[in-house]
C-alpha cells in the first residue's frame, strides 16, 4: 500500500489520546502539516479516496461514552436480500447504521449455527437492556427476519454524563454530519452563542472523546490493495487483552489502518498485499483473541433519518 494513503487512513482515527483541539480534525491540510508530508500528494490521495466512492462519507459519530448502542448480527441472507433488508430497516428511527460483509473466517462465540457467506450487522441507537427486547421484535417483524438466526451484543453501560443544554445542542448539531460541513460559525449562529464560546465547548467535547470521525466505507470500489475487517468480541479475550495489545502485534502494527473500540467489540480495518499476508494477521489475532470474525467485500450504510433526529 502507498505510504501516504496508509497515513491518511490512520489519521482518520481521530481524536487521538493527545488531541485537545477541534481544529486538529483530520483535514488534508492538518494531515500534511502534522506528518510533514507533501501537501499536493496528500490532497491528491485524500481526494481520490472520496471521489472513487471508497470513503462514501466522513461523519462525526457520538462515542459510546454518550450514546447507548446495541449491535445485532443477522446471518443467512444473500447480498441482494441484505440490500432489501437495509432499505426496510432504515424506516425504523432507532436503527443507526448497517454493515454488510463477506465472511472469510469466524471463530469462537462469534459462530452461529447456520453456515452462511454474508453477515449483516445493525447498530441500534438509544438502546438499553431494558428496551432491547422490544426494539428487536420491531426490527425483526418490520423487516421479515423473524425466522433468521440473530445474535445480540451484551453491552455494558455506564451512567451517561450530564450535559448542559448548550453543549447538548452543539453535540446534536455535529452528530452524523459530514466533517467538512461542520462550520463553527454556523454552530454559533444556530445556538446564538459567540464563536469563541462554541470553540471552547467543541474543544472540551474533543478532549472528553464524546465524538470521533467515522468513515463510511465501500470496499467494492477499492483498487490497488486488499482490505479486510476484523471484529473481535471483547468479553472473550485472553489474559485481559486491550485494543493496544492487538494493534501492537508485529504484523497488525504494520497493516492496521482504522480501529473502533465499542462497548462489546474491537473493530479493526487492515490492508494486505497477498492472501498469505492476510492469513499471518489472522494467526497473530488468534494468539490473543478467542472469538472474532474476518470480513471482506464490506460496506457501511448510515440511516439518513438518524441525522434528522439530531437537528
Amino acid at each position: 500500500m502507498d505510504k501516504t494513503i496508509k497515513l491518511i487512513f490512520r489519521s482518520l482515527n481521530w481524536p487521538g489520546h493527545n488531541v485537545q483541539k477541534f481544529s486538529s480534525r483530520p483535514t488534508p491540510y492538518n494531515i500534511s502539516k502534522n506528518l510533514n508530508l507533501n501537501p499536493a500528494t496528500v490532497y491528491r490521495n485524500y481526494g481520490s479516496l472520496f471521489s472513487s466512492g471508497y470513503i462514501k462519507n466522513l461523519i462525526f459519530l457520538p462515542s459510546p461514552l454518550i450514546a447507548r448502542r446495541q449491535t445485532v448480527e443477522i446471518k443467512g441472507l444473500d447480498s441482494d436480500e441484505i440490500g432489501q433488508t437495509i432499505s426496510k430497516l432504515f424506516r425504523i428511527y432507532f436503527v443507526e447504521m448497517a454493515h454488510k460483509g463477506y465472511v472469510y473466517h469466524v471463530s469462537g462465540k462469534m459462530k452461529l449455527s447456520n453456515s452462511t457467506d454474508w453477515l449483516l450487522t445493525v447498530n441500534l441507537i438509544d438502546s438499553s437492556p431494558e428496551i432491547i427486547t422490544k426494539q428487536l421484535k420491531i426490527l425483526l417483524d418490520f423487516s421479515d427476519l423473524s425466522s433468521r438466526e440473530v445474535l445480540v451484543s451484551k453491552e455494558q453501560y455506564s451512567t451517561l454524563p450530564s450535559m448542559d443544554l448548550n453543549v447538548r445542542r452543539i453535540m446534536d448539531y455535529i452528530s452524523y454530519r459530514n466533517m467538512f460541513e461542520v462550520k463553527i460559525k454556523d454552530i454559533a449562529e444556530n445556538s446564538g452563542k459567540p464563536v469563541r464560546t462554541v470553540t471552547r465547548k467543541l474543544d472540551d467535547l474533543t478532549r472528553r472523546r464524546y465524538f470521533s470521525t467515522y468513515p463510511l466505507l465501500n470496499q467494492s470500489l477499492v483498487k490497488g490493495f486488499g482490505l479486510f475487517v476484523v471484529v473481535i468480541l471483547k468479553d472473550d479475550l485472553k489474559d485481559e487483552v486491550k485494543l493496544h495489545d492487538v494493534l501492537n502485534l508485529p504484523k497488525l502494527s504494520e497493516n492496521f489502518l482504522l480501529y473502533y473500540d465499542s462497548s462489546s467489540y474491537f473493530n479493526i480495518l487492515l490492508y494486505y498485499d497477498s492472501m498469505s499476508e492476510m492469513d499471518v494477521c489472522i494467526e497473530e489475532i488468534e494468539t490473543l483473541c478467542n472469538s472474532f470474525i474476518v470480513l471482506t467485500r464490506f460496506e457501511s450504510f448510515l440511516n439518513s433519518e438518524i441525522s434528522l433526529i439530531f437537528r
